[in-house]
């Protein structure tokens, strides 16, 4: 059973092994949300090997000695004996691990997602069915926005001025889910007021 949780990867080692289009998919993935990944494979697209200094391909077959340290590891190879013995050595190791498309070798699944600014919708179904979680993000997709991206920054700023201005927490969340749909400009003429009041 899975526990539904968001992890801040920023900076950290992040192993991959493969150099394929499903490589490419997740440490794109990686790389959004800030953290340093080592690539390991005998072949990569040219693609990954573009990436940037985040990225760090190494040409070689997969080692143990090359997950040493890694806050995560996935396996993302078309050879099952590989995908096996890296996820037991994960386990060796006390390393989480995540086996594409094989949940049971996975202590992680990639849920699919929608990150608008810092709002972001996670949805998973537990590596049963990857495509029907896209089309719920899909669906997600057409109700939010690009437009949400400045909401929940607006909102975020707003949230910290009514958390100086007001300390009951029952009052603050009323006036909280009182402008919680406002439209943006609404948003923004809430907090230039606000910004006034303060001083």
């Amino acid at each position: 059973m899975y526990l539904p949780v968001m992890l801040n990867i920023e900076e950290k080692k992040i192993v991959v092994i493969g150099g394929g289009s499903v490589a490419l998919e997740k440490i794109q993935k990686l790389v959004e949300f800030g953290a340093r990944v080592e690539a390991v494979s005998l072949t990569f697209l040219p693609s990954l090997l573009e990436m940037g200094p985040k990225v760090q391909c190494r040409v070689s077959p997969y080692h143990k000695d090359h997950i040493t340290n890694a806050f995560l590891v996935i396996s993302a190879t078309n050879d099952v004996r590989v995908n096996r013995q890296v996820y037991e050595d994960c386990r060796a190791l006390h390393i989480l691990c995540n086996v594409v498309d094989q949940p049971d070798l996975c202590d992680v699944v990639f849920t699919s997602a929608l990150k608008r600014g810092q709002l972001i919708f996670s949805v998973s179904t537990s590596g049963q069915s990857p495509i029907l979680g896209q089309r719920i993000i899909g669906k997600l997709e057409e109700e939010y926005d690009e437009s949400w991206e400045e909401k929940i920054r607006l909102l975020g700023a707003i949230r910290t001025i009514f958390k100086e201005m007001e300390r009951d927490s029952v009052k603050r969340n009323k006036m909280l889910r009182a402008i919680i749909y406002k439209d943006t400009e609404t948003l923004r003429r809430i907090l230039e007021k606000l910004t006034i009041k303060r001083g």
